[in-house]
């Protein structure tokens, strides 16, 4: 059975590398020394690389948070990309932070809710990711998230936490099979678990569209960030 693991690599890393490798710097009695300075320690080094690192993930941030707010402008009627920052600016910071792909976490957004963060489903589900409230509670506890009832999950910020803490167990739960995992948000995975036992495969309209959104948004993204990087248009 063919994977789907939308995880990502930890970005910028051979960048940074390749920056040290290039400085003037020189090894003496476990410290690093530039010329006509005081010697550099490993701790310093290391505090280096670090803000190095975070500044190179911070960029990466803001370049996917402006890709994906371009998109969302250019597609959804009357979609205020000033006043959605912040929310999609936080779907970006926390897929990374859960080690999934943005573009999947959008997309899940789009199909259940439409961004709409005061979002309730007939069954009970609340907010942008469409989150019930037991699940809910018992991601918070699970993940340190501060959970004050079924509120909760109508705080935007709070909602994608728990949202993609929930999205990340499932897809490790399925080993990594971004269908089944997909599934699994929409049923439960104790429901799918047993028609999977009966021989059953996901291929509904709720996961057909999620993946056909993920698709559709990933391609366009990467073409919007590919032009703003030609273009310059994002510099400065």
């Amino acid at each position: 059975m063919a994977r789907t693991t939308p995880r990502k690599a930890t970005p910028h890393t051979a960048t940074i590398l390749g920056l040290l490798i290039t400085l003037p710097l020189s090894v003496s009695c476990g410290s690093l020394v530039t010329p006509d300075t005081e010697p550099v320690s490993a701790v310093q080094v290391t505090a280096r690389v670090e803000l190095a690192h975070r500044s190179a993930w911070l960029e990466q941030i803001e370049r996917e948070t402006r890709a994906l707010l371009e998109h969302l402008r250019q597609t959804q009627p009357g979609f205020d990309a000033r006043r959605n920052q912040a929310i999609v600016r936080k779907i970006v910071t926390e897929a990374h932070r859960q080690n999934l792909d943005p573009w999947l976490v959008a997309s899940v957004v789009r199909i259940e809710s439409n961004f709409d963060p005061k979002a309730i489903s007939y069954a009970g589900a609340v907010g942008l990711m469409q989150v019930l409230p037991y699940v809910g509670k018992d991601i918070a506890r699970r993940h340190e998230i501060a959970w004050n009832g079924w509120r909760t999950l109508q705080d935007p910020m709070r909602n994608i936490e728990i949202g993609t803490a929930y999205l990340r167990e499932l897809l490790d739960l399925f080993d990594g099979d971004l269908h089944l995992a997909l599934a699994a948000y929409n049923m439960g995975p104790t429901l799918l678990k047993r028609r999977v036992a009966r021989g059953w495969r996901p291929n509904g309209p709720y996961v057909a569209s999620v993946t056909r959104v993920y698709r559709d948004l990933r391609e366009k993204a990467v073409q919007t960030m590919h032009l703003a990087t030609l273009t310059g248009a994002w510099s400065g």
